[in-house]
This record gives structure tokens, C-alpha cells and sequence, in this order.
């Protein structure tokens, strides 16, 4: 490709490519809301893996005990725990405990307060991670199997002592609950596109899209429904929702494939095509729709038909390249960290 004939187009889109938006979310108001499954105590009994996915926008700027912020689980503080905690303004701790009564911690200083955080926590029989954005943001050495903890799954809340509980503030979305330890690629590709509802390890899925009413249905096979208390209410707009059947095509363009090397990258990647009679137009977006600004992207075309994208300001995260050239569409995730 000719130097004069490309012409790249940073073009900063609030929300992804195709993008809709979920029809509603929950919000949360810190002091006795929650949202109880009736019947989910037995869920993950017996599990030796697991995993627990949740959209959250947190507002308290200062949890201190006893009124942390917990987005979803189960908490006995004996045994079978499995949940995540909003503990400090901006530090999370998702725990398992085991059958055993033995903890295992993972502590991650990396909430954004007042925006849509993804969080996955997975446990595989032999560690735990925490996913942030889709980001591994730390593991853990862990060990023995989920009993059943005698209390409903909450939403919202989890129980600490005296079936009083921690109370989140702010909103949830799109929770779902697994009997399988989600692998990284899944975890990225649920923050692009949501779950069918079918997946075989999908013990509960709450996606929130209700918009009124006093009941969230479970869209998985285990059809265990929500139920909303002491107020609970509906905000108008959750996440994101992407029009998952063009994320991971790769069309070709005029003669041959686009490639992305390497992906996931931690300072630059090399976006490689060939040759376009016609200018070619590229859109990065987060993965939350967040608009980014032209300070915090940095592009260079190193040859005819190659451009070096570099990490420059950008977080750490899952991110929606889009290359359009000759009426076809390229849409690729790309990773930026481990």
C-alpha cells in the first residue's frame, strides 16, 4: 500500500462497534438493598471448580468494616465461601474457602469507582484467579471442594454475621454463576458478548434486563429467579451489549488477511494487511464503551502495509480494534497486559 493512499482514521466511538445497550441494570443502595435466589445454597455444592462473573459500577469512596460493598456470593464465614468485596476505595477481595474452613485470598487495588468494572473470580481445584477487565489480576495457591453454605446466592450482598450482610452501593449487572473455572479467553470474550444461557457449566444466570418488577429471572437451565428486597431498583441503561456475531470475524480485504502480532502485547503490536486500493479506517473502543481520547492512542506506519500500534497511555484491558477497507470489516479484541 502506498504511503499517499492510506489514510488512518482514529475514530473514538463511545460505545463499540455495533454496539447496544443492555435494557436495564440494578441499582443498589448501600444500606439494605440486595437481590436473594431463593433455593441456591446447593448450586456449587460438591464443586471442585467454579467461577463467578459480574458487571459492577461501585460508588461508596470509603467501605470500611462493617459496611464493605459486596457485588455477589455466597458467605457463611465457616465454610464454602466463594464471593467478591469491595473492602477498601478502590481494593477488592474475592475469596474461597473450602469445605475445610481454610480461606484463600486474593486482594487487587485496582477498582475504578463511578464506572462499569467486569470481575471474574475462578477457582480450578488447584488455584484461584481474579479477572479485572479481563486482565489476570492475581492468583492464588487453593485447594478442596464447595460444600453447601445453607444460604441463598446474594446479589448485591453477602452475608458476615448474624444474617446481617455487606451492602453494595452503586450497580450490578449481567451475574453469572459456573461449575467450571472459566479460562482467559472466555473471560474476554464474556466482556464482549454475554452468555447464551445454555453453556453447560451455567448453574445461574441473572442478566438484569427485567427493568421493573421485584424479580430477576435466571436465564440458565436452573431457572432459580431473583427476588428484589427492601427497594431494590432498576436503573435504565446497564453495560454495554455488543453485537457479538462480528466480534473474532476476520474477513479478508482485497488481497489477503489482516494480522495483529503478537496479541496480547504489553507495549506495541504490529497491525499487518495487504494491499487496499482504498483508505483504510480504524476504531479502537474499550471494552466498556468508554470514549478514549487521541492523547492516549499513539499509531505509526512503519512500511506499506504495516502500522505499529503502541501501548502508549492506555490501561491495561480488552479492546475493540475495527479495520474497514474495500466494503469489508475486520473486528479483532485485542489484550493489552498478561
Amino acid at each position: 500500500m502506498k504511503k499517499n493512499t492510506l489514510l488512518i482514521l482514529l475514530v473514538l466511538a463511545s460505545l463499540c462497534v455495533n454496539a447496544q445497550i443492555n435494557n436495564s441494570g440494578l441499582e443498589f443502595d448501600g444500606i439494605d438493598d440486595l437481590d436473594s435466589i431463593p433455593n441456591s445454597a446447593e448450586l456449587l455444592d460438591g464443586a471442585t471448580e467454579m467461577s463467578l462473573t459480574v458487571w459492577v459500577k461501585p460508588l461508596n469512596t470509603a467501605p470500611s468494616y462493617p459496611d464493605f460493598d459486596a457485588f455477589a456470593g455466597y458467605k457463611n464465614e465457616i465454610q464454602s465461601d466463594f464471593y467478591i468485596v469491595q473492602i477498601g476505595t478502590t481494593t477488592v477481595e474475592a475469596r474461597f474457602r473450602n469445605t475445610t474452613g481454610t480461606p484463600f485470598d486474593i486482594l487487587f487495588n485496582g477498582l475504578v469507582l463511578n464506572e462499569w468494572n467486569h470481575f471474574a473470580f475462578t477457582y480450578d481445584g488447584t488455584k484461584t484467579v481474579l479477572f479485572h477487565n479481563g486482565i489476570n489480576v492475581g492468583s492464588k495457591t487453593a485447594s478442596g471442594t464447595m460444600g453447601n453454605p445453607g444460604l441463598d446466592f446474594l446479589i448485591g450482598a453477602v452475608v458476615f454475621s448474624n444474617l446481617t450482610a455487606f451492602k453494595l452501593k452503586g450497580s450490578i449487572d449481567e451475574v453469572g454463576l459456573w461449575t467450571s473455572a472459566l479460562t482467559p479467553q472466555q473471560v474476554a470474550d464474556l466482556m464482549i458478548c454475554p452468555p447464551i444461557g445454555s453453556e453447560p457449566s451455567l448453574v445461574g444466570y441473572w442478566d438484569c434486563n427485567e427493568g421493573n418488577g421485584t424479580t430477576t429471572e435466571d436465564r440458565s437451565s436452573g431457572q432459580l429467579s431473583g427476588i428484589l428486597l427492601n427497594g431494590t431498583d432498576w436503573i435504565g441503561s446497564g453495560i454495554p451489549e455488543y453485537n457479538c456475531p462480528a466480534v473474532g470475524l476476520e474477513p479478508n480485504f482485497t488481497s489477503g488477511k489482516v494480522t495483529i502480532y503478537p496479541n496480547p502485547f504489553f507495549i506495541s503490536t504490529t497491525i499487518q494487511f495487504q494491499n487496499s486500493q482504498n483508505p483504510v479506517v480504524l476504531s479502537l473502543t474499550d471494552a466498556v464503551g468508554k470514549e478514549l481520547t487521541s492523547e492516549q492512542l499513539r499509531t505509526f506506519q512503519i512500511s506499506g502495509d504495516k502500522i505499529l500500534f503502541e501501548k502508549g497511555n492506555l490501561k491495561n484491558g480488552i479492546y475493540l480494534l475495527k479495520i474497514t477497507s474495500d466494503n469489508q470489516t475486520f473486528v479483532k479484541k485485542v489484550a493489552i497486559g498478561s
